[in-house]
């Protein structure tokens, strides 16, 4: 018998206008497999993503990048230990 422990992150968001959520984004980080990271996104009022496109794309932009943020500092951590 072992335990075995993994190292994961889930990020989640809400691009909202006044207090409806228009698009929902979630991603999970797997430190252990960098090539399993899953980013999710989904648009649940697609008449106001369309008047908001370009502002909702920023938003999704920034929350990718804070993905990769994440992606990256487990890569160092990962080599700290080794």
């Amino acid at each position: 018998m072992s335990l075995y422990i993994k190292q994961t992150t889930r990020l989640a968001a809400d691009i909202k206008i006044e207090n409806e959520v228009i698009v929902n984004l979630y991603a999970d980080v797997s430190a252990e497999n960098m090539d399993s990271t899953t980013v999710n996104q989904t648009i649940y009022n697609q008449d106001a993503y369309s008047k908001n496109k370009e502002q909702c794309r920023k938003q999704i932009k920034e929350f990718q990048e804070k993905v990769w943020k994440i992606e990256d500092q487990f890569v160092k951590d990962i080599a700290m230990e080794k």
